[in-house]
């Protein structure tokens, strides 16, 4: 062996969870039976079984404790050797807590059916799990070499191919059930050999054969003052980066990059709630959704799903930005040539998002975007009773905010050829005024409440699904 790695009791110990390993499943599947008066009496075992490969032939109950004790205290002071590949790493018994119930195991078994076949029952015991599994993890990471997809990189106004690589890994959970198989058969060989198991990349050399031109690229620039978003917007990216959409195929954001969970990795960031500024998990998606929609457009994708925000988005143009709420608005596009398209992700240390579209030579069209017909109008005036003023005065609580309506085209041939891709109004945010209680417009005020009981309130973050801004 090349190496070895002792695991002493530096390893932290966690809350013990009992792992009873009464009977494996063909001990299951026997029926009960009547024991005779006579065994009754003599308490004698008469069938083949047998517990951690100890015979119980003709052995009483206090015969059998007595023989397993035996075997149970060597087991005690041995060390587990785990084996992968060309390493060792040496696990002491004691340190994983292992502690065995010989009585309960004899009596359970001296319990069952009479049965001619011989049945070997695996000794009950339990263990420290979560130690366990904390070495289990450390020889995973020491072991494990990550799937690498089939990939395009950017080299200037070139690209370069390069291969994928097939991932091996530990399978901590079968390795797990294998340790404590044979903890339960009495460590019959303290070695136990775990395997490491391929994992194959998504992507593969073959998908990216014919993709020899690169179709279009569109950035935006991140906003580095709040780092929670920052971190969503990587995630969002690690998720999604390197995707391959065949001819027909549809490409969803949310399938992807998503749920947009603080299992899945994502944290509170400022969202849209119903125009209001607010935090939800996933804030900042929108900008990666909103850097792909325009990609893909540009690179001749076909949209078959979209959604703008209520209120125009600093990171892009008017009518280039998908906003993003999972389980609700998705952002689908499809691949309409007839070979594949690769898209790829970059976050710059300038804190730059770009996204890339590569295809093959003969599907290229180049596309251009034009808003059109661009009309802005200014907010409406809302009057809110405020009890704070002056009874004949006003004051402005809110500025207001306008809104637009805009038309996106796409063109291609010179611009000559064209398509309509949306009509799209982004709403005018109400200007709020403040009036006293005698001012003109205080009849004109909803209900007649108060100004302070009006304004927006933020929602529970871990409950909200906003735009992702």
């Amino acid at each position: 062996m090349d190496s070895k790695s002792r695991f002493g009791h530096g390893v932290r110990i966690f809350a013990v969870f009992l792992i009873p390993l009464l009977v494996l499943s063909n001990i299951s599947l026997l029926v009960a039976d009547q024991v005779s008066a006579n065994d009754k009496q003599s308490h004698i075992m008469k069938n083949g079984f047998s517990i951690a490969g100890v015979p119980l032939e003709n052995m009483t109950q206090e015969e059998a404790v007595e023989a397993l004790h035996e075997v149970v205290s060597k087991i005690e002071d041995q060390d587990i050797i785990i084996v992968v590949e060309d390493r060792e790493w040496i696990v002491p018994i004691r340190d994983i807590n292992v502690l065995y119930d010989v009585e309960s195991t004899v009596r359970e078994t001296f319990s069952l059916t009479r049965d001619t076949r011989r049945q070997n029952v695996p000794l009950i015991f339990q263990y420290n799990r979560n130690a366990m599994l904390e070495i289990l993890q450390g020889i995973a990471n020491e072991m494990n070499t990550p799937v690498v997809n089939a990939r395009i990189v950017k080299k200037g106004s070139k690209f370069e191919k390069l291969p994928e690589q097939i991932g091996r890994k530990i399978n901590i959970d079968n390795s797990l059930l294998t340790i404590q198989s044979a903890l339960g058969n009495g460590l019959q060989s303290n070695t136990i050999m775990l395997d490491l198991v391929e994992v194959m990349p998504k992507v593969v050399s073959n998908d990216i054969r014919d993709i020899d031109k690169h179709f279009a690229s569109y950035s935006t620039f991140v906003e580095t003052k709040d780092v929670k978003r920052i971190h969503n917007i990587q995630r969002a990216i690690e998720q999604i980066d390197a995707v391959v959409v065949k001819p027909n195929e549809i490409l969803s954001f949310n399938d992807h990059a998503g749920p947009y969970t603080e299992a899945n990795r994502y944290v509170v960031a400022p969202v849209f709630v119903e125009e209001v500024l607010s935090e939800g998990i996933g804030g900042g998606v929108c900008q990666v959704s909103s850097t792909l929609y325009v990609a893909g457009l540009k690179a001749g994708m076909q949209v078959l799903e979209h959604k703008s925000h209520t209120r125009p988005v600093q990171y892009v143009p008017l009518g280039y930005d998908a906003t993003i709420i999972d389980g609700k608005y998705d952002l689908k596009m499809t691949n309409s040539k007839r070979k594949n398209l690769y898209v790829a992700f970059t976050y710059t240390d300038q804190h730059e998002l770009i996204v890339d579209i590569y295809g093959n030579q003969g599907d290229y069209v180049e596309y251009a975007l034009e808003t059109r017909n661009q009309q802005e109008f200014l907010p409406d005036r809302v009057y809110h009773l405020d009890t704070t003023i002056g009874p004949y005065s006003e004051k402005t609580i809110s500025e207001g905010e306008k809104g637009y309506k805009i038309e996106l085209y796409r063109t291609w041939d010179q611009r000559k050829q064209e398509e309509l891709i949306m009509q799209y109004e982004y709403k005018a945010v109400p200007q709020v005024i403040g009036v006293g209680e005698k001012h003109g417009k205080a009849k004109d005020t909803p209900e007649n409440k108060n100004i302070q009981s009006t304004k927006p309130t933020n929602t529970n973050s871990k409950q909200v699904k906003g735009q992702l801004g």
